[in-house]
């Protein structure tokens, strides 16, 4: 069986970037085209970062990748979002 079958289900997840890195993509791969296109195509849930204040302006040192401090930020407010939109219906948050 798959992923799916089994229960498990696909969500999409733009991860932050910044920068010279930034700007390329924006320019290379709008986001009209890419991203917002791939979300049309596949009818999954998706998240992308620049959709959500607390998700900006993180400290990526490598311009695509999250300092630890700020990955263990992102990561929580991610689940926040998740849980929000019911896509982690078996998790408890941690106090």
């Amino acid at each position: 069986k798959s992923y799916v079958q089994e229960g498990g289900e696909i969500i999409l997840v733009r991860c932050p970037s910044a920068g010279q890195y930034r700007k390329v993509e924006k320019r290379d791969f709008p986001r009209k085209h890419f991203w917002d296109s791939l979300v049309i195509k596949s009818g999954l849930p998706a998240y992308h970062f620049e959709d959500y204040p607390q998700l900006m302006g993180l400290d990526l040192p490598e311009l695509s990748h999250l300092s630890r401090k700020d990955a263990d930020y992102f990561t929580e407010e991610l689940i926040k979002i998740l849980q929000e939109y019911g896509h982690l219906p078996n998790t408890k948050k941690q106090k």
